[in-house]
């Protein structure tokens, strides 16, 4: 690699992207694109490229083999997606890389390839690196790179940090952290026109492969959470990976499917409410309250009418950190696990607030399923 520093490079995103922040809302396209194709022109003539190669002897996943950024990802736009899989906001970053992809094709320029870089040891491991993959449905090229070697050499700090280089490996946007979708797509879409224009993008094919299409099917998938029914003669189970709710006998008697099986976010019966990867129950008489994660919402089933309602959240991420509207006008942030407590003035036998993991924003909400239930703000 020539000069790897990245720092300026980061930088100057930076003020590129309050340059565009700043724009007012009636700004046209063409003063965004301007200054976009301004930033490529300053940086895709700079000596900082990546012009070496991935670690030789890397474990890769949904490819025939490894990569070679100077011949398989030569001619290509490449986002680097830097992640840990155990990091809650690398996971929703997830959503936009996907975006991304049903976008734009291999084929017509764009390559997304997931750097996995762990925090912890445990995490090195390639076997766990291929179960996120499957758990998170991540169909793009992706290798585990347990000594950080590429994270050292681009100068990379945080978790996700997106890099995306330019078809002959220019270092040209770095986005630290979530949030930068609008930005993140503009980028690819005017680098892509920038360098097509250019006659510099190649239309040639990757080898790829689906993990997913090599394993084989379970009743299960990635189960999440497990709920024990107050007279412990039913478990609640969180197929996470199959998008659903599987209540059994405690002697593993399956006895109801809840959910139609795959990704969405509809209420209804049973049969044709979605949800997307469920994490958290809990039961509640002859209810479930679940954490349904990836639509930063929380479901209510009753298991007496064989429904499924929405009681908070309403689909999209939220960034608020304070709380107190009502049901799905409130946003919510990955929830993760709940469970049921008293307020004072509930009877024992009889829980009216569910405490709820916020996993997105690292902190523990509270829901008040009755009206009386007082909420405490951060400074009471």
């Amino acid at each position: 690699m020539s000069d790897a520093n990245t720092l300026p490079i980061f930088r100057a995103n930076f003020d590129l992207v309050i340059a565009i922040t700043q724009l007012t809302p009636a700004a046209e396209h063409k003063e965004i694109r301007t200054l976009i194709e301004d930033h490529i022109e300053r940086w895709s003539n700079s000596t900082r490229i990546v012009s070496g190669d991935f670690e030789p002897g890397l474990q890769w996943f949904n490819v025939q083999r490894p990569l070679s950024m100077a011949k398989d990802l030569r001619g290509k736009i490449v986002v680097l997606d830097f992640f840990t899989y155990c990091c809650v906001n690398c996971q929703h970053v997830l959503p936009d890389l996907k975006e991304l992809e049903r976008l734009y094709s291999v084929e017509d320029g764009v390559v997304v390839v997931g750097v996995h870089s762990p925090k912890f040891d445990h995490e090195k491991d390639s076997s766990s690196v291929l179960n996120a993959v499957l758990r998170n449905e991540i169909a793009h090229p992706v290798v585990n790179d347990p000594s950080c070697k590429l994270w050292q050499m681009l100068f990379v700090n945080c978790w996700p940090t997106l890099v995306i280089l330019g078809p002959e490996g220019q270092i040209l946007f770095i986005f630290m952290g979530e949030g930068h979708r609008i930005h993140l797509f503009k980028s690819v879409t005017i680098c892509l026109e920038y360098f097509k224009a250019a006659g510099r993008i190649s239309a040639h094919s990757l080898p790829t492969r689906s993990e997913r299409d090599a394993t084989s099917s379970s009743i299960l998938s990635y189960p999440g959470k497990i709920c024990l029914s107050h007279d412990g003669s039913h478990l609640a189970i969180a197929d996470s990976g199959h998008h659903r709710i599987v209540i059994a006998s405690n002697v593993g008697l399956v006895t109801d499917m809840i959910g139609k099986g795959e990704k969405g976010f509809q209420d209804g019966d049973f049969s044709t409410a979605t949800f997307s990867s469920p994490q958290g129950i809990c039961w509640s008489r002859d209810a479930l309250y679940v954490c349904d994660t990836d639509n930063h919402a929380i479901r209510k089933v009753d298991l007496i009418r064989k429904t499924v309602v929405t009681v908070a959240g309403n689909g999209q991420m939220g960034s608020d950190e304070e709380g107190g509207a009502i049901g799905p006008c409130q946003g919510l942030n990955s929830p993760w696990d709940c469970c049921l407590v008293n307020s004072s003035a509930s009877p024992p036998q009889d829980p009216d607030v569910l405490l709820i993991a916020m996993s997105g924003c690292h902190q523990i909400w509270m829901l008040a399923l009755r009206n009386g239930v007082r909420w405490y703000k951060r400074d009471e």
